[in-house]
């Protein structure tokens, strides 16, 4: 069966690396107001984006 909170967060999680933080935030945020994501949700955003910046931290300075 369709579940539009995974379809949103799987479409979420596609756009990381493909467009800027902030439009990814933004995107999400939108669907909370909307009341399809929780705040669960914004916080495995932020967990996934913060392990994202950490590697390509480490990565520039190799």
């Amino acid at each position: 069966m369709f579940n539009m909170r995974d379809f949103v967060m799987d479409t979420i999680l596609g756009m990381v690396g493909k467009e800027p933080e902030y439009k990814v935030r933004q995107y999400a945020l939108a669907w909370m107001e909307k009341d399809v994501l929780t705040e669960d949700d914004l916080a495995a955003l932020e967990t996934h984006l913060t392990e994202i910046a950490a590697r390509t931290v480490g990565t520039e300075e190799d």
